[in-house]
C-alpha cells in the first residue's frame, strides 16, 4: 500500500498531504508545545517557606536561652545545652537551605517555560532571609 494516490494523471487542484484521513507514516514526530514548568518555581518558594519557619523558630530559641542565663556559652547548664544545639542546628539548616531555594528561584527564572512568578517570590522570600540573617550576625559582630 502506496500513500502515493492511484490515479497516476494529477489533477491541476492536486494538493500533497491535505486529505482529513491522512495518517501519519511511522516514525512521524508531531511536535507538541510543552506545557508549563512549575516545580523550580514552586520548590523555590517552598523552601523559602519552611526555611523561614526554621530560621526564625531557631533564632527565638536561642534568644530565650541568651535572656535567660546571659552571652557567656561557658556558663550555660549542662541541660540546657540541647535546647541550644537545636536551636544553632535550625539556623544552619536554614541558611542552607535558602541557599538551595535561590538557586531554584534563579533556574525558575531563567527557564523559558516556567512559572516565573513563584520562582520571582521564591526567590525575593530566599534573599531576604539570607540578607536579614547576613544583617542579625553583623549586629552579633559589633557588639
Amino acid at each position: 500500500m502506496s500513500w502515493q494516490p492511484e490515479n497516476k494523471s494529477k489533477p491541476s487542484s492536486f494538493q500533497a498531504f491535505t486529505s482529513q484521513h491522512w495518517v501519519s507514516p511511522p516514525g512521524y514526530v508531531q511536535h507538541v508545545q510543552p506545557g508549563s514548568m512549575k516545580w523550580p518555581g514552586l520548590t523555590s518558594l517552598l523552601i523559602g517557606v519552611l526555611c523561614g519557619f526554621a530560621l526564625a523558630a531557631g533564632t527565638v530559641v536561642a534568644t530565650f536561652y541568651v535572656i535567660e542565663y546571659g552571652e557567656d556559652v561557658e556558663s550555660f547548664p549542662q541541660e540546657a545545652m540541647p535546647g541550644i544545639m537545636a536551636a544553632g542546628c535550625s539556623i544552619i539548616f536554614g541558611i542552607m537551605g535558602a541557599f538551595v531555594g535561590l538557586i531554584f528561584g534563579i533556574v525558575g527564572l531563567a527557564i523559558a517555560n516556567s512559572n516565573r512568578i513563584l520562582a520571582a517570590v521564591g526567590l525575593a522570600i530566599n534573599a531576604l532571609l539570607l540578607l536579614g540573617i547576613g544583617g542579625l550576625m553583623l549586629m552579633g559582630m559589633m557588639r
